[in-house]
């Protein structure tokens, strides 16, 4: 089972990614002793997720199904922890496997590096979606897009940092390191 476990830093919440069984499981940190307490409701997250990150308040937890192309919203009820009923999307356009996903640091943009795109055999892309400030969801989904993209060539992408003001994004490939400035509040990317 591969985990990635991000500590919301707002509370005691874990959250792990488990790709055998499909799943994110919750877990609620015992500051007395540190040991995890499974909250025991794990929920689906597509086939296959890659990758998991949370919003800098804790609010949202984001999944990425490198299979299907999709991505998962979910709600964190702020009382218990409990991930709420996901908001799906699938990417955009041909967008295929996104691999790395970072926020920015007021909550406002969710970055996805897709591994490939359909009709470019070989290449990449860097997307930013809208992120509701209310349900979590991803604004983008309809003819009405409010996401944008980058070409990033042929380079695979591997990781994406924001630094903590927001207005560089840092793009690790399998070949190189890309800086983005994003355009403005706007547009995310």
């Amino acid at each position: 089972m591969k985990l990635t476990i991000p500590l919301v830093k707002t509370s005691t919440l874990l959250y792990a990614l488990n790709e055998v069984s499909d799943s994110i499981s919750s877990y609620r940190l015992n500051t007395v002793d540190g040991t995890l307490i499974d909250l025991g409701l794990d929920v689906l997250s597509g086939d296959a997720p890659s990758r998991i990150v949370l919003d800098p308040f804790g609010r949202f937890l984001f999944s990425a199904s490198r299979l299907t192309h999709q991505l998962f919203a979910f709600a964190i009820d702020p009382n218990t922890g409990v991930l709420q009923e996901p908001f799906e999307l699938t990417l955009p356009n041909g967008l295929q496997e996104p691999v790395a996903m970072a926020i920015d640091p007021a909550g406002r943009y969710l970055y996805v590096a897709a591994d490939s795109i359909a009709c470019c055999p070989n290449h990449n892309a860097l997307v930013s979606y809208r992120i509701d400030q209310d349900s979590g969801a991803l604004e983008g989904q309809s003819s009405n897009t409010t996401w944008s993209s980058r070409l990033l060539g042929t380079a695979n992408p591997t990781a994406i940092v924001l630094d903590p003001s927001g207005r560089n994004l840092y793009l690790s490939t399998d070949v190189n390191f890309q800086v983005f400035t994003p355009i403005d509040g706007a547009m995310g990317v």
